[in-house]
């Protein structure tokens, strides 16, 4: 139940921001980059 509204919401974001599957996997990556970036600035 989780997977389908997740997937429904990763497709819906995908049309609404005009990206490919391509750019939200890079999308997906930078943002984690920049979160662990501020893990390890903020807690170390």
């Amino acid at each position: 139940m989780f997977l389908k509204w997740h997937k429904n919401i990763y497709d819906k974001m995908k049309v609404t921001l005009g990206i490919s599957e391509y750019q939200a996997l890079w999308l997906a990556f930078f943002k984690g980059a920049i979160v662990g970036a501020f893990v390890v600035y903020f807690v170390l």
